[in-house]
């Protein structure tokens, strides 16, 4: 059986699937004003810019900045100013494209419509080095959630983080 898979492989007939980080789904996006109204993190400044297309899902990926593993970094957040939301934020540490709980840099945390935030997290020293995605995600009206999930309202925006090892 296993010479039959690799012969198969070999001549093409079985693709390999490979990872890619999933697009979370919103029924209704931000159409309704849910939406993140900035995000800064050391070099990364998006402020105001407002609900995206409306489908709560938008790729900042070519903003990006540099994390030292084992360094604390400050991340600020402005909520729309329309409605509470519930937020999280993930780094994908391992580089598996998979944003785990365990990635998870802040606990989920609420933010009035309106105001403005600003969380502390030190990147872990199993972080590996290297480009990865970090994603902001709100949801209004909902505590049950996680980077991927389908939700009504809100929005979840990707950036791009460089890993940086300690040096000497």
């Amino acid at each position: 059986m296993i010479k039959q898979l690799l012969l198969s492989f070999l001549a093409g007939g079985i693709g390999i699937a490979s990872a890619q980080y999933c697009v979370p789904d919103y029924t209704s996006g931000t159409i309704d004003d849910d939406y993140i109204d900035g995000v800064e993190l050391n070099t990364i400044s998006n402020l105001d810019n407002g609900p995206g297309d409306g489908s709560g899902y938008t790729d900042y990926t070519a903003l990006s900045t540099d994390l030292t593993i084992g360094y604390t970094y400050d991340i600020y957040l402005e909520n729309t100013l329309y409605f509470t939301e519930y937020y999280r934020i993930y780094i994908d540490y391992d580089h598996d494209e998979v944003f785990s709980s365990t990635e998870e840099i802040t606990p989920l945390f609420t933010m009035p419509a309106g105001t403005n935030t600003t969380k502390t997290f030190t990147v872990p020293f199993d972080a590996l080095p290297g480009p990865t995605r970090m994603r902001v995600r709100c949801v209004y009206g909902a505590t049950a959630f996680d980077a991927c999930n389908t939700q009504t309202f809100g929005e979840a925006e990707d950036y791009t983080v460089n890993l940086l090892a300690i040096t000497d």
